[in-house]
């Protein structure tokens, strides 16, 4: 029986890809950073198609190909740089020269003429984690307009690596889908390339406010202070805990307006909307902005920040819509009613 040489990889074999990946990845802390935004990538790829995406391993390289282009590549040895495509029309120039500071470079756009929009940042991977923030919805944007351009089947299909996939779910802890490339014609893709929102970092600190909330209102509420003091104080918590938060400016695709949310933990993929009252009415308006806001940001979970927790019927409101509730507790720091997802 024939023995793989030392060049060759069972592409079908997670401990093939546990081995290269944690050559190139020594650092579990890098690794988990750098393999939870493909996930996220991949779990965006095969919601817009099962088979307009694969992932390949190679001996020293792993890479993520959606429709026509590379969208994610990691080269290695340690230590390993990051190749990803995202929307350029989606990063502002303030965070290009805050990736600069990462030591990133940016190409384009375009960057792939198959896909206008494209934008290439090569960073490497030790700080990939500080400016996932500033990349991933960006990345996730490009992904919808890569899978739009598909045509076929693709020559880079017949290199996927089920097992690359198998071991970052088991990392990971994280059901992750395999692409189906033989499954029945998908109608054609609608994702409307020109047309997108585009999101913005800004810092916790910045007093911007969702002005549909306001309208009407002839001075600022007291409340709107006390909220935006508590977001403060739970973003300083988190960092404590290693867990970057910022804000997101969605500049409507519409030219309606600008949305702010409140709080954004990229890392956990969690969406925060705070407000400075408990009482029906705010509970309310926290549950359409975070259907609002989620539209855009495609959270993996919700929840309100508030100063108290709330009374039970409210609390099981938002249980009801899926939306989770932190709260601070008289003894000071945080809690939650979600196991500690959000704290």
């Amino acid at each position: 029986m024939a023995t793989k040489t030392r060049e060759e990889i069972d592409r079908n074999s997670a401990a093939d890809a546990r081995r290269v990946i944690e050559v190139i990845l020594p650092d579990e802390s890098e690794r988990r950073a750098v393999l939870s935004l493909l996930a996220d990538l991949i779990e965006r790829a095969n919601r817009a198609s099962v088979k307009a995406w694969g992932l390949t391993l190679k001996r020293q390289a792993f890479r993520l190909n959606v429709g026509p282009i590379e969208e994610f590549t990691l080269f290695g040895p340690h230590p390993g740089l990051v190749r990803i495509l995202v929307d350029g029309r989606s990063v502002s120039v303030a965070e290009v020269e805050r990736l600069k500071s990462f030591d990133a470079e940016t190409h384009g756009p375009p960057f792939h003429k198959s896909v206008p929009a494209s934008m290439l940042v090569a960073i490497p991977s030790v700080n990939l984690e500080r400016a996932a923030g500033s990349l991933l919805p960006a990345a996730l944007s490009l992904v919808d307009a890569a899978v739009a351009r598909r045509r076929g089947r693709l020559s880079w299909s017949y290199a996927h690596s089920p097992g690359a996939v198998q071991y970052l779910g088991e990392f990971l802890g994280r059901d992750l889908p395999q692409p189906s490339y033989d499954a029945p014609p998908e109608p054609a893709a609608s994702v409307q390339i020109e047309e997108v929102p585009i999101l913005e970092e800004i810092p916790i600190e910045e007093l911007n406010v969702d002005s549909a909330t306001v309208a009407g209102a002839l001075e600022p509420h007291d409340a709107e202070f006390r909220e935006r003091a508590m977001v403060i104080r739970y973003a300083a918590y988190l960092r404590e805990r290693s867990v970057r938060a910022v804000r997101y400016r969605i500049k409507l695709a519409d030219g309606t307006g600008d949305l702010f949310c409140d709080l954004w933990d990229a890392r956990r993929r969690n969406l925060i909307e705070a407000k400075g009252e408990v009482t029906r009415d705010s509970i309310r308006m926290a549950i359409g902005q975070l259907a609002d806001y989620g539209r855009f940001l495609e959270p993996d979970r919700s929840a309100v920040l508030l100063p108290e927790r709330p009374p039970r019927d409210l609390e099981d409101l938002l249980r009801h819509v899926k939306i989770g509730v932190v709260w601070e507790p008289p003894t000071g720091g945080f809690e939650d009613n979600s196991s500690g997802r959000f704290i």
